[in-house]
């Protein structure tokens, strides 16, 4: 079993957290051994406990143990760049064509997604951004943090050791494709976000993070958006930001839950309310993604 310990904060108070990442049992015991394990995670003296990723049988079981599912925080949005190259790669994940006819129909998607751009103007050529992207230091993404979480009634409190450890982590993913740390500014060179991916051209594009301040949001997304695509991102997805649900929807992003679930354990209310109401900063980079226990 990995439990990673976190520190988190509840209107300015520190709280003590564990991300549950994974469960190893002996094949021959499953089922009793697991639920033991998983019980005494839970009985344990962190305020709150995350089970981030999981599954339809995790969420089971977790729910029979007093757990509760955070649906905002399980909710996935997609945003395709390139329609049918991302059709193709949908195909190929569900195998839903043959090895042969999918590599066979690799160039067509791309003459199509051209003539979509030039001709149909949808989506291939997001918004040429407003908003001018620059490298996003550790140094930076910590003030950036805690300025944000001010707003917010829970978050990871984050100090430049723990930070820079977790941004190790991340980009040491290199199946996920290369991370870009970008910080975004107006021409005034007012902070107005900024977002962490995995650049992948050969398939799906995975956001860590992404924030917008206020009223940058639109902005944000047309960079985030024009970045990969010039890069030749196929598409792009990443778990919701619950402040910037009208703008992915603006954005006519796709959004769909699970099959991978956010799972929540705490005897205090408070703190489950706090992702109930999506006033809690807690992203991809915060819970298993950057891990390594997948």
């Amino acid at each position: 079993m990995a439990v990673a310990p976190r520190r988190l904060t509840i209107n300015g108070k520190a709280v003590h957290a564990r991300i549950t990442s994974q469960f190893v049992v002996d094949p021959e015991f499953r089922g009793f051994a697991g639920v033991k394990l998983l019980s005494a995670v839970l009985a344990g003296p962190q305020d709150i406990c995350i089970a981030d990723e999981s599954n339809a049988d995790s969420r089971i079981l977790w729910r029979r143990l007093g757990g509760v599912t955070s649906p905002l925080y399980s909710m996935r949005w997609i945003y395709p760049l390139r329609p049918c190259q991302f059709a193709l790669f949908v195909t190929r994940k569900k195998t839903l064509l043959p090895g042969i006819v999918s590599a066979a129909s690799t160039p067509l998607a791309r003459t199509l997604d051209a003539l979509a751009g030039r001709i149909l103007k949808f989506p291939a050529c997001p918004s040429e951004p407003r908003l001018y992207g620059e490298d996003l230091t550790c140094e930076t993404l910590v003030t950036c943090l805690s300025e944000a979480g001010r707003k917010q009634s829970i978050r990871p409190d984050y100090d430049y050791r723990s930070l820079s450890w977790v941004l190790q982590r991340a980009e040491q993913m290199h199946a996920k494709g290369r991370l870009q740390k970008v910080l975004l500014k107006t021409a005034k060179r007012e902070t107005a976000g900024w977002y962490l991916n995995y650049l992948n051209p050969a398939g799906l594009s995975e956001v860590l993070q992404v924030h917008a301040n206020t009223p940058f949001a639109h902005d944000v997304l047309d960079h985030l958006f024009h970045h990969a695509w010039r890069r030749g991102a196929t598409a792009l997805s990443g778990r919701m930001e619950p402040g910037l649900i009208q703008a992915f929807s603006d954005k006519h992003c796709l959004f769909h839950c699970g099959p991978e679930w956010l799972l929540v354990h705490s005897r205090r209310p408070e703190l489950v309310q706090a992702l109930d109401r999506g006033n809690a900063g807690f992203s991809r980079l915060d819970g298993e993604w950057c891990l390594h226990f997948r």
